[in-house]
């Protein structure tokens, strides 16, 4: 009945660990996702492009939102007077991968930090320059997270997405 119980105990714990795994990196992803639909990678001048090191530093991205920066223009939108995306280039945003504590950070606002993902095995993001199979305007996005179980077995979940920015 031990054995039993304890191969019940270890299947379970390995269920829960990987279903938490799968989970964070799809929460992780989607959100990193929906900010970067809203960066540029092929603008011309402004709005300035997102960022991203040469491999094999492609851990971290720099890139713009847009925002409403003009409120006398009485529009309350991301759009200027004369039609123009209005960008806040005052206020980067950036995704990192922090090895040496296994996560993700995403970096804005004015240097809020917030971490979106943790037990982070790696992240990497690809651009044409990268990857050739990726069109000019579009960033490819991997993320592996990693954990131990209660009796030690690693597991991991990985999690790939292109996404292609706003021009």
């Amino acid at each position: 009945a031990s054995l039993w119980l304890t191969s019940t105990f270890d299947l379970w714990s390995i269920s829960t660990l990987q279903s938490g795994l799968r989970t964070e990196v799809q929460h992780a992803l989607t959100r990193i996702v929906a900010d970067l639909r809203m960066g540029t990678r092929i603008a011309a001048g402004s709005p300035p492009n997102a960022a991203i090191p040469a491999a094999p530093n492609n851990t971290t991205m720099t890139f713009y939102l847009p925002a409403d920066l003009d409120p006398m223009d009485g529009n309350t939108t991301i759009v200027d007077a004369t039609g123009n995306i209005e960008w806040d280039l005052a206020t980067p945003i950036a995704y990192v991968y922090d090895a040496g504590l296994r996560r993700v950070l995403r970096v804005g606002n004015g240097g809020v930090t917030t971490v979106i993902a943790n037990h982070v095995q790696s992240l990497t993001f690809e651009d044409a320059g990268v990857n050739p199979a990726l069109r000019a305007d579009e960033v490819r996005v991997l993320l592996t997270l990693q954990g131990r179980s209660a009796r030690g077995r690693t597991l991991s979940a990985t999690s790939a997405e292109v996404v292609r920015l706003r021009n």
